[in-house]
Order: structure tokens, then C-alpha cells, then sequence
């Protein structure tokens, strides 16, 4: 029902993973203290993270609508401390805690992340996509070098968690990338970590092609540097989720059938705004996925500015970066990334929020 965009029943049915003997809850027993929807009035819930990284990436965008809807109420974040830089960030959460943590948090009533769907009723007219809804931290250090003549600066990534499920169908040879790589005028940095990164040292003595996997220490400087591309291609991974929540253009790749969030053949989703999906047509049959895109991307190329910056974004001691604009990409003038409207959004009210941070290990 979800994939058909069926979601006011799909959100209800989603609710029985609770019993499916896969579901692995943070929280012992949750069924029990479930938070109805009823107001909050000063009481404190949980707000808990479940699944993988880009699951919460994508449905931490409820915390500033669960404030405005429960000013009164105390929200409790218990997420993955590898996302703590980021999910910091977000509006909405009264506290913040490690799922690590050794602190006995206490709530009075509490709910998985992915239920806030169903408790706002969300259709596919009333997704909440106005981004960026996050930011890369103002104490990052990734500053991205361009090289001279580079009119495209593209972050890459060809490969996810190896232990995911459908990792072997997701993930895809670095090689498919290579044929990018002559595309005048466009530079590639991999942003790809773990086991796989090494996978991209072939393709290094070519003058656009640069590894920083030694420099993302975390998905705090991950997102300092995607802040500072033009474009970021991807596999299905956290990194895409990331790119769509800092609002950058993204180019998705799905294997054939993909995951209920994307929908049925559709090229763009109502869940990002910036981002274009690149489908599969036959399972495993990458070659059809990478020939559409090399043509989008050279017409991107094309149509570029006939030469960018040296870096981009570089932020001052305020958090400003070098065009001007804060960390969430809004310019002096309210403007968001690139100069485009953003809406405004209601200031947060609620308590004083509390963050207790873990150590950075990714």
C-alpha cells in the first residue's frame, strides 16, 4: 500500500511490524506507554530511532512538526551516535540522548520515529518536504578543493552496509562510475566509507577524481562536505538521505522493485524535492541506469557556469559561509540553498533542549 501511494492505509498497516518477529525495538516493549496522539500537556515523550541511517535521516523531518503540534510537551530524542552532528541540528527535541547512552531516560509515554507518519495522518500531498531541515555542524572541518576549470564538483557513492539485507542488489561496481569520469568539466570526490572505499584507488591518477574517505570522520563532516557540491550520486544509503535533507541535488540509484518509499517508476519523490531517481528496468542491469545519467549529467555540465570557485562554502566563526549564508544555507535575506525561496516556518517553542554527546566514531 505505501509503494502505491496508498497512505492512510499503508501508515496503519506499517503499525503491526511492531509483531513481526524481525522488528528490533530500542525501547523494551513497545506496546506498552505508546503515545496516542493525545495532547502531550507538559508530559515527556520518547521520540526513538529504529531501522538504519537513512530511515532516520529521512523521518527525523517530523520533530519540528511535533513541536509545533505539542509546544507544551518535552520531547526526548534517543538516536545512533554516529548521527548525533547532524540530528543535532534538527528543530524540535527538548533532550537528546545516545542510544549508547548510559543514562535511565524517563518519559511518560513513547513512540518509534517511523509512526509519526501515521500519527499526522500523512498523504502524499502532506509529506513534509521543505528543506534543508538539517545542517553540517558549525565546528566541521571538511573544506572541499576544486580544481582549476571544474564546473561541476560531484560527490559519489557506489556501495552500502555489506550486512543490509539487500545490500548485493543495491550496491553497485565503482567501475559503472568510470564512465562518468570523462565528462568534461565535472570533478568527482568519493564520498564512500567502509570496507569498499579503497575500491575507488584505480581511478585516482586521473586529475577529477579525488577520495575523502580518509576525512569523513563522521556524518557531521559527510555533510559539510555535500554542502559544498553541486551534486551528490549515490546508491540507496544513508549519504542520499543526508543530501536530500541538506537539500542538495541528488541522483538516486535503485535496483529494480526498490523499497516502498520511492514508489512505483516514478523519477522523482514528494519526499525530496531536489532529488531524481535513476531506476533500474532489469534487476542487476546497471549499464541501461548509467548511460541515462551520463547524458543528464553532461547537459548539467553543459549548462554550468564556465568555471567554479576553488572551495565553496567555507564558513566563518559565526557559521556563515563564504556567500554569505548560515549553516542551513538561508542567505541574509531568508533565501535558501542557491538562492531559492524558503518558506518560513514557525519558531519552536518548547523548553530548553539538552544534549548529552557521545564520542564521534563512525
Amino acid at each position: 500500500m505505501l509503494m502505491n501511494g496508498q497512505y492512510k492505509e499503508g501508515w496503519a498497516a506499517y503499525e503491526s511490524r511492531y509483531g513481526m518477529s524481525t522488528y528490533k525495538s530500542n525501547v523494551k516493549n513497545v506496546r506498552e506507554r505508546l503515545w496516542d496522539g493525545s495532547p502531550l500537556n507538559g508530559r515527556r515523550l520518547l521520540v526513538h530511532v529504529e531501522q538504519g541511517f537513512g530511515d532516520t535521516l529521512q523521518f527525523i523531518r517530523y520533530l519540528p512538526l511535533l513541536r509545533r503540534r505539542e509546544p507544551e510537551g518535552k520531547i526526548i530524542l534517543i538516536c545512533e551516535p554516529e548521527l548525533f552532528p547532524v540530528l543535532k541540528q534538527v528543530e524540535g527535541y527538548s533532550e537528546i540522548y545516545s542510544l549508547r547512552s548510559d543514562n535511565s531516560i524517563q518519559y511518560d509515554t513513547q513512540i518509534p520515529l517511523l509512526s509519526l507518519p501515521n500519527r499526522f495522518a500523512t498523504t502524499l500531498e502532506s509529506i513534509p518536504n521543505e528543506t534543508p531541515y538539517t545542517a553540517s555542524p558549525k565546528d566541521a572541518k571538511a573544506r572541499l578543493k576544486r580544481g582549476k576549470g571544474t564546473k561541476l564538483a560531484v560527490g559519489i557513492v557506489w556501495a552500502g552496509r555489506p550486512t543490509h539485507s539487500d545490500d548485493r542488489f543495491r550496491s553497485c561496481p565503482v567501475g559503472w562510475f568510470s564512465g562518468l569520469f570523462d565528462i568534461p568539466g565535472v570533478e568527482f570526490f568519493s564520498l564512500q566509507w567502509g570496507p569498499r572505499a579503497g575500491e575507488i584507488t584505480p581511478y585516482l591518477d586521473r586529475k577529477n577524481v579525488t577520495s575523502l574517505s580518509e576525512e569523513l570522520t563522521d556524518f557531521g563532516e559527510t555533510a559539510a562536505f555535500i554542502e559544498q557540491l553541486d551534486l551528490v550520486i549515490a546508491i540507496d544509503t544513508a549519504v542520499a538521505h543526508l543530501a536530500g535533507a541538506l537539500g542538495k541535488p541528488v541522483w538516486t540509484l535503485l535496483a529494480f522493485g526498490g523499497e516502498w518509499r520511492w514508489l512505483f517508476r516514478r523519477e522523482d519523490t514528494p519526499w525530496y524535492p531536489a532529488m531524481r531517481l535513476f531506476r533500474q528496468r532489469i534487476l542487476g542491469d546497471w549499464r541501461p541506469v548509467f548511460q541515462r545519467m551520463k547524458r543528464a549529467l553532461a547537459q548539467m555540465a553543459s549548462e554550468a557556469p564556465s568555471e567554479a570557485p576553488d572551495a565553496v562554502s567555507i564558513k566563518d566563526s559565526k557559521g556563515n559561509d563564504s556567500k554569505g549564508n548560515d549553516s542551513k544555507g538561508r542567505d541574509s535575506k531568508g533565501k535558501g540553498p542557491k538562492g531559492k525561496p524558503r518558506a518560513k516556518r514557525p519558531a519552536a517553542s518548547g523548553p530548553k533542549r539538552k544534549t548529552k554527546t557521545p564520542s564521534r566514531k563512525k
